[in-house]
């Protein structure tokens, strides 16, 4: 009955009352067909009609059919006024085109609708930006990305699909700047770890001074990164001499246990440029962590020796003569030298006895060394004051046949 009054009825929001009716009665009895048929025609007549909206939307997830319910609320979004609420139906519509009607492109495009209602809400941008990446439309959402990075440099996802969508271009340059940019809004360990990714890229670029920027960058945040020292180090070594030092130093600070060497090193490198007060300083500092190291008491004696002389050397060398005694294993021509050095420097300061132990041995070691004339001169008078004639006369003898080799 009802459907036969309805041709009767005008077209206005009392026939898509009835309408509702009908589809109601049709879907009590089972014709789901039909009411769905009727409740379009009362949606035609009244678009914004909620309850029939609602009953259709029902009756369409029902039947699964999910792309014309995700349409349905794709077309009453269109209807809105109000930002919210439109954005909230677009959202609905995009999550049905995902995940059931399986249609990302569809999603996609509706997300992209919703994002353009609110271009500041970074959440949306986000999962639009991850919709677009999975419909294949990259590009566009290397735009979105770029724009969230802009706002939040610290966004893992969106720094991820930039790398990504940048390492498909093959865009190097790109990388590197993504790198550099992201650096600046990092803590020093991961902006260090940042930067020498830039550094690799723009090395293979042939943009080395740039590299080499990054790379310092990296170091002078982190000295403790062994890749950012090791690069450097490889820079420096031979052509920037000072430069070198100065990174060792700071090195030297950053790590503890490996002080000790790097200011040995440090103080290696100041000697190549003649910087010997400098490498001094950078020995004892190497040799207040580590008192017992071997090579740089040799090191740091040899140049107490350039600077100042024996006297200056000696209380070096009688560390060296004391581990050599203690068992420690010195090279001979450093064990010669201490023993010469530390014999001529107790002569000097009138303590004959152990002048004659020193210069004796030294001369044992090695009695053709360049000290050696002066060593034989000092132990003569020794031998003198001690009235020791038969070592007075042997050492006579010695400097004798010295003068006759010449």
């Amino acid at each position: 009955l009802l459907e036969a009054l309805l041709p009767l009825l005008p077209e206005d929001d009392g026939r898509a009352a009835a309408l509702l009716r009908l589809a109601r009665l049709q879907l009590a009895l089972g014709d789901s067909s039909r009411a769905g048929t009727t409740l379009e025609e009362a949606l035609r007549l009244q678009p914004d009609f909620a309850e029939a909206r609602d009953l259709f939307d029902e009756l369409l997830g029902l039947e699964c059919r999910f792309a014309e319910l995700a349409a349905s609320y794709e077309a009453r979004a269109a209807t809105l006024s109000e930002r919210q609420p439109r954005i909230a139906l677009l959202r609905r519509a995009a999550d049905l085109f995902r995940e059931q009607a399986k249609d990302l492109a569809a999603a996609a495009r509706v997300l992209d609708e919703a994002r353009e209602l609110a271009p500041d809400d970074l959440e949306l941008t986000e999962v639009c930006a991850q919709a677009l990446v999975a419909a294949g439309r990259d590009e566009d959402a290397a735009a979105l990305d770029a724009a969230l990075l802009a706002r939040d440099p610290r966004n893992e996802q969106a720094f991820a699909r930039r790398v990504g969508y940048l390492k498909s271009l093959e865009d190097a340059e790109g990388q590197a700047l993504l790198y550099e940019f992201r650096a600046a809004h990092e803590p020093p360990q991961a902006a260090a770890s940042l930067l020498l990714d830039a550094a690799e890229l723009r090395q293979a670029l042939g943009h080395l001074s740039a590299a080499e920027d990054d790379a310092r960058r990296a170091f002078d945040l982190e000295p403790a990164n062994e890749q950012a020292f090791s690069v450097l180090v490889g820079k420096y070594a031979g052509r920037s001499p000072e430069t070198l030092a100065e990174l060792l130093e700071k090195r030297a600070r950053a790590v503890p246990a490996e002080a000790a060497g790097l200011h040995r090193t440090r103080a290696q490198v100041l000697v190549e440029v003649g910087r010997l007060e400098a490498a001094a300083s950078a020995l004892d500092a190497a040799l207040l962590l580590a008192p017992d190291d071997l090579e740089s008491l040799v090191l740091r004696a040899d140049l107490a020796e350039e600077l100042a002389g024996d006297l200056a050397a000696r209380p070096f060398d009688e560390r060296l003569l004391a581990r050599s005694e203690a068992g420690a294993r010195l090279p001979h021509p450093h064990l010669v030298r201490a023993h010469y050095r530390s014999g001529l420097a107790a002569f000097a300061q009138g303590e004959l006895s152990l002048a004659t132990d020193r210069l004796g041995a030294a001369f044992a070691l090695d009695s053709h060394h360049d000290r050696t004339d002066e060593a034989l001169q000092a132990l003569a008078h020794c031998h003198a004051a001690s009235d020791n004639r038969a070592r007075l006369y042997a050492v006579s003898m010695a400097r004798a046949e010295r003068l006759e080799d010449r």
